[in-house]
């Protein structure tokens, strides 16, 4: 979900992923997974964001100058604007400005308009040497940077650390490296390592509270609580559990996964009559959820057994 902002923030956001998405076309530095809106939306941006309408303004300027230079400079620039409109956020969705993943096809237009320049460079003798020469170094050079990225992209570690060393305020790495460290390295690999697994598992629990200053959405919250909650109950808190459920049904009444997971939780502090309305309020919002069912079955003959003796 993104951010409220105003008509002066979103010219100057939609100005600014239109800028870099032109630089890193030829300087791919500082790339990211996900780049996040600016911190400081409502309070005033940093000084790039208003500097980035003017030199956007004077790019669509010489466009509009560059129809002289033939149509292939004109298909050229046509392509790659019109296709890279479709990735700006004029219409803000999701919460990060950019995608780098979605410029592949609007920089077919650029590097056209490159290999035309080269190839009518190169046509003259004084200056294919040097044109091949440039057109090789641009070649290692874009390759070894590519390869750098290789190791980045090893995991969802590597990515979202990657990520939230350059944007801290990413809900989306925090929340998602917290889930990789859970559902993968805690109950995957260190399954059987229980020292191993309870650092995975408080590593994940780290990230799902530093995620939720950051979530701009109930759901995001809703989402943060629980998993928080899921990974409290792994390493036997059921108190703290409790607590994170609590604040996700705060958030969403309507969060059936929450009061499954709470039932659990509260079954395992054996108390069993507030398990039981957990899973009938599980049950009522996702009647097909199998797991609720049986386990309330459980929980019912648990009571029976007490009431017997």
């Amino acid at each position: 979900m993104s951010p409220v902002m105003s008509l002066i923030e979103h010219v100057s956001v939609v100005s600014f992923s239109f800028m870099s998405y032109l630089i890193k076309a030829f300087l791919p530095v500082n790339l990211s997974a996900v780049y996040t809106y600016p911190v400081g939306l409502g309070h005033g941006l940093p000084l790039l964001y208003p500097l980035s309408v003017v030199a956007t303004a004077m790019v669509l300027f010489f466009i509009g100058y560059a129809r002289k230079w033939g149509k292939e400079t004109v298909f050229g620039i046509l392509f790659m604007i019109i296709n890279l409109l479709l990735v700006l956020q004029i219409i803000p969705v999701g919460a990060a400005t950019m995608a780098d993943r979605y410029t592949y096809i609007p920089y077919i237009g650029l590097f056209f308009l490159i290999g035309h320049g080269c190839s009518q460079l190169a046509m003259n003798p004084v200056y294919r040497k040097p044109v091949f020469g440039f057109l090789a170094m641009v070649f290692l050079a874009f390759s070894a940077l590519s390869y750098a990225r290789i190791s980045v992209w090893e995991n969802d570690d590597t990515l979202f650390t990657d990520v939230l060393a350059k944007y801290p305020n990413s809900y989306i790495s925090h929340h998602d490296r917290g889930v990789y460290y859970v559902q993968h390295e805690a109950e995957r690999l260190y399954a059987e390592n229980p020292q191993a697994k309870r650092v995975f598992l408080e590593k994940g629990i780290t990230d799902f509270e530093q995620a939720l200053p950051y979530a701009v959405s109930p759901g995001q919250k809703v989402s943060s609580y629980t998993n928080l909650g899921y990974a409290r109950y792994a390493l036997g808190d059921f108190k703290g559990a409790i607590n994170a459920y609590d604040r996700a049904i705060q958030t969403d009444s309507h969060a059936a996964a929450a009061y499954l997971n709470r039932a659990y939780a509260q079954f395992g502090l054996k108390d069993y009559h507030a398990s039981l309305a957990d899973f009938n309020k599980a049950i009522e919002l996702n009647p097909s959820d199998s797991n609720a069912i049986k386990n309330r079955l459980l929980v019912k003959s648990v009571l029976d057994t007490l009431k017997k003796d």
